[in-house]
């Protein structure tokens, strides 16, 4: 059985395949400031994270935008 990743592990996976290990690092830190939070610790602070990330430019914001369907899909299964 593996271990399910937190919803931080998610987004720096997401961002990771995109922009690189390193560079996702930077643009989550950058967010989660901005956001005053210092991780993502509910699908409503990973709605915010996403919404952030959707400003942000390039591919990042596509990253955000892939994030926000995540989103949708957790609250429809808890629906």
């Amino acid at each position: 059985m593996t271990d399910t990743p937190t919803l931080g592990q998610l987004v720096l996976s997401k961002l990771g395949r995109v922009i690189g290990h390193e560079r996702s690092e930077q643009e989550l830190s950058l967010v989660l400031a901005q956001l005053q939070l210092t991780s993502i610790d509910s699908v409503d602070d990973l709605e915010r994270v996403a919404e952030a990330l959707q400003r942000r430019p390039g591919f990042v914001a596509t990253v955000g935008a892939m994030l926000s369907v995540d989103v949708a899909m957790r609250r429809l299964r808890a629906s």
